[in-house]
């Protein structure tokens, strides 16, 4: 039993053994996520019993630091190249029905943002050090189309889940916690995205109802968020879907860094190398309502439009592994590690009754 707890207290005081091994007992709070991936992907929209039609959806971009690389698109038919709202939007416009074909051969990187607690700001203490972040508040901290707080139960929440003049890495971490456990996600959708308080009765929404909800209690605390919207594979069907996830600006007191949290995957300040973005959204709640009414057409007499937009695989390749350790920051079973000393000592004590009586 000695022997036993010596090699417990080196494996304790050893950071990779104690990682390991809680990696080992609690696998759930980890995540592993390819390292970057390299893949192509064509986007298929037709419409169909229509006299003519017009389609516009934004081109996906180049992320700075090698988040998103984009390095070549092609369509059938060609579409046109048009710049709005700070990024590039493809067109299609024409009479009869639309069979659209674009290709994105993109490459990715899987981003996870390890920021220390103790190196994390207050929204007030950075207004005064960080420009950036006086910018971006007046950009954002504002209601938008379906991202509501101001004089809501939604901003009262807010301010309950996170009070005082905590950091923003802490508000963020704390109002993550909170939707993680209490809305759940829902795939079905009927109608447009939900307004934040219908979220928060109806327990549930989609990945676009968390994340408005989400960026709604963040703004009403003065933190910088807004939506990203894209596409990502699910890992369960191998298919692309639509998606959009939740980016908000964390400063520091080493500078100011726009991280990730995407609440339908239970993953914080983690963006993973299956997706990728077509657009984040601006402030202005007329071009966030616009991205999600790409479609315009006139039916053809008698006849009723249908719509059908799917992402198909054409190439895919990934390459390394990161594992990210989710526990730390609202995982499965946060604080496991805490625990390993006293049911390693609770173990060995019926290991020595056991063998007393043997």
């Amino acid at each position: 039993m000695i022997l036993f707890l010596i090699i417990l207290v080196i494996i304790i005081l050893t950071p990779f053994l104690r990682d390991a091994l809680i990696n080992w007992l609690n696998p759930l709070s980890y995540r592993t996520f390819p390292e970057s991936v390299d893949f192509t992907v064509r986007r298929s929209i037709t419409i169909s019993s229509v006299t003519s039609y017009t389609v516009d959806v934004p081109e996906p971009p180049d992320i700075s630091g090698g988040t998103q690389q984009v390095i070549a698109i092609s369509s059938t038919p060609a579409y046109n190249a048009v710049q709005k709202y700070g990024a590039d939007w493809m067109i299609w416009q024409s009479s009869g029905e639309a069979n659209i074909q674009a290709t994105y051969h993109i490459q990715t990187r899987t981003i996870w943002w390890d920021v220390d607690e103790s190196s994390a700001l207050s929204v007030s203490d950075a207004s005064k050090i960080d420009p950036l972040l006086v910018q971006l508040s007046a950009q954002y901290n504002h209601d938008e189309w379906r991202i509501e707080y101001e004089g809501t139960y939604v901003e009262t929440l807010a301010s309950q889940i996170a009070p005082g003049n905590l950091s923003v890495l802490e508000i963020a971490k704390r109002t993550y916690e909170y939707l993680d456990s209490h809305i759940t996600y829902s795939s079905t959708r009927t109608g447009s995205v939900k307004y934040p308080m219908q979220t928060l009765q109806d327990g549930s929404g989609d990945c676009d109802d968390m994340s408005f909800l989400f960026a709604s209690m963040l703004r009403s605390r003065g933190i910088p968020s807004w939506v990203e919207l894209g596409a990502m594979l699910n890992s369960v069907t191998n298919e692309w879907v639509g998606h959009a996830w939740l980016e908000f600006y964390l400063p520091t007191d080493t500078g100011g860094v726009n991280v990730t949290v995407d609440m339908a995957n239970h993953e914080f300040l983690v963006r993973g190398a299956n997706r990728f973005s077509e657009w984040k959204s601006d402030g202005n709640g007329t071009h966030i309502e616009d991205y999600y009414y790409p479609y315009s057409y006139i039916s053809s007499p008698g006849g009723r439009a249908s719509i059908d937009d799917t992402f198909t695989t054409i190439d895919y390749s990934a390459d390394g592994t990161v594992v990210v350790k989710l526990g730390s920051e609202g995982g499965a079973i946060p604080g496991f590690d805490m625990l390993i000393f006293p049911i390693a000592v609770l173990v060995a004590l019926v290991l020595a009754r056991y063998t007393r009586r043997k």
